[in-house]
This record gives C-alpha cells, structure tokens and sequence, in this order.
C-alpha cells in the first residue's frame, strides 16, 4: 500500500529518497566489529527476512527486496541467524513459517521482518505471497497468510518475538477483498489494522499507523532505511530504538507516515547492539600552574578532558587549594560543585595574597555519566615577589603530574601516583646516624639536611620572615609530611624542629637549605621514607593534612622494630564514629590490609599478625576513619598498590564529593626477620589529645630514641636536645 514517489533529488542527481540513503547502504555494507557483551553476545537470535517485489498479479514493487537484504545482512552483523526469503509462493512462504517457529522455539530471540503487500480483512492482517490472485474476499483464507500465524511463532522464543511489518503500502489488492459475496458485506481498509492481541513478551511494530498507508521509497523504504540506521548506533534500548525509528520516518516523510507499536513486553531490557564495555575518561599530563603573588585570574591550563566512548563528560571539585581563588564561568567554585567539561574549561585561579609557595592542589573528578572516572591533580605554587611565574622554580613546588583513570574492578589499574623521579643520596654527615642491625632495607640514616653539603648551587631566593612561611614551603616537599615547630633547644631560642616521614634526597635537603638562615637553626627529626612510599604517600597527603589541621584521628605504632609473625598493636583516638580501614604498605609495592571494619566508638585498639609481604624494612602505616565505610569489599589479603590505591583515591574522592567525615594520618614502622630477638610492648602508650607533639608526656618520639639507646644506636645531638627538652631525661 504505497503511494509512489519518482521525483528526484536535484542536490544528488539521485532519483527517489535523498542520496544520503545511498551512502547509508554503502556503510552498512561494510563489516562492523560490534563489541557485544551480555545478553547479546551469549544467546541465540533467530530471523526470518522477507521481501517481495515481482508480483504475479498486480505491479511490482520497488524496494522490498533491496529493503530485506539489507535488514538480513544488519541483524547477522547484531549475532542473528537469518533466513532470508525472495518473492516467496503461498507455500514457500507457509512452510518457511513453520520451520522458523521450530527454531524460535530453540532461542531467546526471534525477529520476523516483512516487506511487501499486506490487507486487512474484517479487521484482520493479512500478508500476500508473490502469487496471490485474491479474487474475492474469502480468497485470502487460501492465498494469504493471516499475521496471527506469524505472531504464534515468533511467541515461541524464551525472552522476546518482534514482528517488523513494512507492509502498509498502496495495494492493488484491495480493490477485489472488498467486492462483497452473496450479498455480504466485507469491511477492507487500506493499511493494515490495529494489533491488539499481541502474544506475551512480543511487539508487533508497523511502517504506518493503522489504516494508514506507507511510502515506497526508491532504494529503501522510508521505514527500512531508518532501522537501518538506528542498527548501527550502540546502546539504543528496543523502546528508545523504535521511537527514534518514528522520528526519522517522521522527518524523512515531512510528517506524513508515522511507525507505530504494539507491544506486550516487560521490562527486562533488550539491545540490538549492546553498548561495548564502557571506557573511563581520560586526562593529559597537568602541568604545575604557577602564578605572580600579584597576578589576576589566570586560567589553570588544564587539558580538556576526553573520552574513548565521546560520552557527555562532567568536572566535580573535590579538593581546593588552601589559599586563592578558583572561578568557572566567572563564579566562585565551591567544593563539591560539578560542571560540564566545556564549562570547566573557562576556570581559573587568583591568588589571595595571604602568601607565596605551594598552595596545594585543584583536585578534580572527571565522571562519564556511566560509571567510569578520572582523577586529576593542579599543584599551584603562588610565585614570591621578585621571581618570574613562567618557567620559575620555587623549591618545594611539584612537578606536573600525570594522570591515571579511575574504573571499576575487575578492570587493571595503573598507578594513581607515580613515585617521584629518582633522589640523589644523601651524603652522611659525621653526626649520621647508623641503621639499626636488622634485615635488609631496615632503619634507614635519618637526612641530616642541616649539615649535607648541596648537591647543586642554591638559588637566590628571599629569606623566610616566618614561621608560617616555613610551613608553606614544607608543603611542596615531595613525598613527605613534614611538619615544623619553634622548639627551644639548649636554651637558644628561634630553632626550628623538622619532623614527620621524608623521602631523603635533594628535594628534601634544598628544602632544608631553605628554611635555615643565619639567625635559624634547624634541628631534624623526621622519619625516612622510602622511595617505594611516594604513591601511597601522594594520595594521602592532602587529605592527612586536613585532618592534622582540625588536631583529629591520633595513631599510635609501636616504636621498636617489630619481627615477621609477631604481634603488632597499634591504637587511634577521634575516630568519627563509623569505620576504622589500617594498611600497611611495603616498599616492594605491596598492600598489606590489617583492620576494615566497623568500630563502636571512638577509640579502637587493633591487635594483628606483623605484616609478612616483601623483605624485612621500613612499612607505612596508613589509618583511615570514615563516618561511612569505603565501598571496598572483597579485597585480597595482599595486593599491589597498582591495583589498590585506583580504588581507594576513587571512595575517597567519592566520599569526598558527598560530605561525609574523613579522618586520616599516616605512620612508619620496622618489620624485621622473626628469627631477631626484640622484645615487643603488649600495648602502645595511652594516647593523650596532645600526643603527636613533641612537648607531651609519652611522646612516641621519645619513645623511639629510649628504643634505640637500648638497641646500642649512638644519639645525634638533636636526639640528645629531645631528650632534655621534652622528654624529660
């Protein structure tokens, strides 16, 4: 039943529907490698491809054959075993019928598409084989075969039948079904009627609305040519598929024809062509913003964002640097706040002027709307007066940072955090101290800045005027967590104490030459890290320094060396009420879980095997409280930080976004072999809300010099200092 259009596009030269269903052909008969997943991948789909064009008894049609071709070659690309029939008799047409309703019967998926005459006889639908002659109405009971047949057998798949009927065409057919017998009246309209009785879990799905009649088409119908664009789109759900199969018939018809659907489906979802694995966003290396003490809004130099699968890309602020301005679009940003990428693009920082050096990071999460994410990290270093921002080197201030995407397991994961560029080694002064005589790796020198000759000349820079400017520099310190104090020593005053975990090196030791000026000493009392600490360290910091700013989560490790096997009991105060996560990360790489549960208040005492993983040496304790737990079940025993710390930056950044309390901090322990005869306290000393600081009683520093006195380890001065300033001996 189709009115015909022999017109021609004068923009192609191209007889019929506009030539851009010429190129459409072409493409889709090229090979598509379909990424299919799930469902589609896994079970059987079966089809029965009809097109009839060389009628014996009324005028041939155009393009139901080229229309059938087409659909078959496109369902095989989507995992269909296709039978495809061309201008079928009565009897091909029924006996093909039948054996495809036994192989519908065998599969999940069954699909019949039909392209050529139908009629409707008394309100029901009739398809018309290449032989038909129909000369009165009761003709069709014997010449065509009713779509309820049809129906019936594509019901018989286990999931879900669709019947595509591109059959509304103008028919010549109708004119003899309607001539009445003995006085009879027949009610023929042209198109095809209403589908009301649709078998369960099926869809019937028409070219045109009932009674309504279909175009022709030149190379493919109107109808045709839009499923076969839509087959090659990825992720289209059956119920979004068809409806925009009706937009474009729409449009392409100037709103004459109009698809409709009959349907009885539930809701399990059905694709012809899955959505391949989604893929997570990706970011560029970001380079290190620096900016003029005095400068304006400067943009932060960000890489756009990209991503594989071209989904729709948002930008939510996780972390803001702790002094200055960030903008988007001309407002201030706030922390949890998201954008479009687009609109992130136009952000940018103003320093406030409360300072100059590193002011911390930008931290970002990228998010595809689909489950997959990125990280991404702008260190800002505000450039003190005097210095170029373009190209200067503020010592402390960190080297660009490349990213690594977040995803979902069973995904692998590369690093979130490289470990930083090979250190050069610190040069032991006299006053150095030897390492403890234990295993391997065990008891590295602790850095004596104050007196290593530098590895390469100082730059000019201007003196410190303060204590807090001391402490802005110990920021941008790479791997570390340094933090300083006054600390009258020997009765001298403006001495400085350096303390916390250090990566030693040149980074740290040009820090260190930084902050002494003649009228300021330094005494140094930090606990070295190693080198394979920097990722763990990296994803950590800023959010243990937030943490030490409001005085909370307090951990306390025991201080001694601890052998392989034996007990390890470590405590922690101001825990938020909710979860206590302990790790301990070995220098090889490895993810060492020691307690993930919850904990009924807020203190917790954890008593637990020392850790086995890696060679005896230096570990790095992590403690993390939450006041919801991290959403990291079914963790192996040990793992690498490779696939571990992808999964922990993304529940922090997570938890982060949605405001819920986060605590954390970070300590250093020894493991030695099992066969070294140490002697291991039962239980750390009591915590006091002063216990991280070197003035307290119980100091876990003094304990670990009265630990190595009596492991036979001569003192350094600045240990003998402590000693008679705040510990009371």
């Amino acid at each position: 039943m189709r009115g015909r259009n022999t017109g021609t596009d004068p923009g192609t030269g191209v007889a019929g529907f506009p030539g851009v269903l010429r190129v459409l052909a072409l493409l889709l008969t090229l090979p598509l490698t379909l990424g299919l997943t799930g469902p589609a991948a896994a079970e059987t789909r079966v089809a029965l491809v009809i097109g009839i064009n060389a009628y014996q008894n009324a005028p041939v049609l155009a393009t139901p054959v080229n229309d059938a071709q087409a659909i078959g070659d496109a369902l095989r690309r989507s995992n269909f075993e296709v039978e495809e029939l061309h201008d079928p008799d009565f009897r091909t047409l029924t006996r093909s019928i039948r054996e495809f309703g036994i192989r519908a019967a065998k599969a999940e998926t069954a699909l019949v598409y039909y392209a050529g005459h139908g009629v409707q006889v008394d309100h029901e639908n009739y398809l018309i084989p290449v032989d038909a002659r129909l000369e009165r109405a009761r003709d069709v009971t014997y010449e065509a075969v009713p779509l309820s047949l049809v129906l019936g057998e594509t019901a018989q798949a286990s999931r879900i039948g669709i019947v595509l009927l591109d059959s509304c065409r103008d028919n010549p057919f109708i004119g003899r079904v309607a001539q009445p017998a003995s006085g009879q009246v027949v009610a023929a309209t042209p198109g095809l009627a209403r589908v009301d009785n649709v078998p369960r879990n099926s869809m019937v799905v028409m070219a045109a609305k009932a009674d309504k009649v279909a175009d022709d088409g030149i190379e493919h119908s109107p109808f045709a040519a839009a499923v076969l664009a839509h087959l090659q789109i990825p992720g289209l759900e059956l119920g979004l598929f068809f409806r925009a199969v009706r937009d474009a018939v729409l449009k392409a018809t100037q709103n004459r024809q109009e698809p409709y659907v009959f349907s009885s489906l539930g809701a399990e979802p059905f694709y012809f062509y899955p959505r391949p694995p989604n893929r997570p966003p990706l970011i560029g290396p970001i380079p290190t913003l620096r900016v003029a003490a005095t400068a304006g809004p400067t943009p932060l130099g960000i890489p756009a964002p990209t991503d594989p699968d071209l989904d729709l890309l948002s930008v939510r602020i996780v972390g803001l640097p702790r002094n200055g301005e960030v903008r988007v679009e001309g407002r201030k940003a706030m922390l949890g706040q998201a954008f479009s990428a687009d609109r992130f693009m136009t952000g940018t920082f103003k320093p406030d002027g409360t300072g100059f050096g590193p002011s911390g990071t930008l931290d970002l999460l990228v998010e595809d709307g689909r489950g997959g994410s990125a990280i991404g990290n702008l260190p800002i270093v505000v450039v003190p007066p005097g210095l170029p921002s373009s190209g200067a080197q503020v010592p402390g201030a960190p080297s660009p940072v490349v990213q690594a995407p977040v995803v979902q397991a069973p995904v692998a994961q590369a690093p979130v955090a490289q470990a930083p560029a090979a250190q050069a080694p610190v040069t032991p002064s006299p006053t150095a101290q030897a390492p403890l005589p234990s295993g391997p790796g065990q008891g590295a020198a602790k850095p004596a800045a104050a007196t290593a000759a530098p590895a390469s000349p100082t730059p000019s820079l201007p003196a410190l005027s303060s204590l807090a400017e001391a402490r802005t520099l110990a920021l941008g310190v790479p791997c570390a967590l340094i933090d300083i104090q006054e600390a009258p020593s020997l009765g001298q005053s403006g001495r400085l104490l350096v303390a916390g975990p250090a990566l030693p090196g040149a980074a740290f030791d040009s820090f260190m030459r930084r902050i002494e000026t003649p009228g300021r000493a330094a005494d140094v009392d930090t606990e070295p890290l190693d080198p394979g600490h920097c990722a763990a360290l990296a994803v950590m910091t800023d959010l243990v320094r937030h943490s030490r700013e409001r005085d909370a989560l307090r951990v306390v490790a025991p201080s001694v060396p601890v052998p392989v096997g034996g007990q390890l009991v470590i405590s922690a105060e101001a825990i938020p009420g909710g979860a206590l996560y302990l790790d301990l990360y070995a220098a090889d790489g490895s993810v060492q879980p020691l307690h993930r549960r919850p904990v009924p208040g807020t203190r917790a005492e954890v008593a637990v095997t020392a850790a086995a993983p890696g060679p005896p040496g230096q570990r790095l304790l992590v403690a993390i409280a939450t006041a919801a737990p991290l959403a990291l079940p079914q963790r192996p025993a040990n793992e690498s930080e490779a696939a571990y710390l992808p999964a922990l930056q993304h529940e922090l950044a997570r938890l982060g976004a949605a405001s819920v309390e986060l605590r954390a901090e970070v300590a250093t322990l020894s493991i030695i072999a099992a066969s070294r005869p140490v002697t291991v306290p039962s239980r750390p000393p009591p915590l006091s809300s002063a216990a991280s600081r070197p003035s307290a009683q119980g100091n876990p520093r003094c304990q670990d010099i009265v630990a190595r006195v009596m492991l036979g380890e001569t003192l350094s001065d600045a240990d003998r200092a402590t000693l008679r300033t705040s510990c009371g001996r």
